[in-house]
């Protein structure tokens, strides 16, 4: 999500519409018993973990993580923008060689074919 479009939106002013025309189609809306409603986006990207650029065992790779950004606007009931938050999270290691969660058993189950 880029934080300079949402910078300029004005609360109160910009509507649903506008922020969609922006943006694009939401990932998901909630309309809320008061009649708000809440649209979010969502984007998972694969990215060099804390600029670590130490290359991955055996390769020439930078370690890779695996980051999801969430941001959620929130919209009074006439559908005008009042504020808007943004979450990161890291869903762990994405690099090519990553063994993830092997364990010995894994391996061992293996052997001899």
């Amino acid at each position: 999500m880029n934080p300079a479009i949402i910078a300029s939106f004005t609360a109160g002013v910009t509507t649903i519409d506008q922020v969609e025309t922006r943006l694009g189609k939401p990932a998901g809306a909630v309309r809320t018993p008061s009649g708000d409603q809440v649209i979010a986006y969502a984007v998972t990207r694969n990215e060099i973990y804390g600029n670590d650029r130490t290359p991955e065992t055996g390769t020439a790779l930078p370690k890779r993580h695996k980051m999801r950004y969430s941001t959620m606007l929130s919209f009074d009931a006439q559908g005008r923008w009042i504020r808007s938050w943004t979450r990161t999270d890291d869903l762990g290691d994405a690099s090519p060689g990553a063994l993830g969660n092997m364990g010995a058993g894994d391996i061992m189950r293996n052997i001899g074919g």
